[in-house]
């Protein structure tokens, strides 16, 4: 039922892996950071998702007890 996805991550995958042949070489090496940096970047380029209808959209929740506790 659910089996489209993998062709669709697989082809999101060849997409990038791709661009970044084209402009990676041996030299390059990543810190840390850069690896955060890039893995935020992958992140942020998939498409936004609607909220499901089971997903929780109550954001007025208080926590850590009363406004005068904070």
């Amino acid at each position: 039922k659910e089996s489209w996805k993998a062709g669709w991550y697989l082809s999101l995958y060849e997409d990038v892996a791709n661009k970044l042949n084209l402009s990676m070489t041996n030299t390059i090496r990543f810190s840390d950071f850069d690896k955060a940096k890039l893995f935020i970047g992958y992140l942020a380029s998939f498409p936004k998702r609607e909220s499901s209808a089971t997903g929780i959209t109550n954001n007025n929740n208080v926590t850590g007890g009363t406004k005068n506790e904070q």
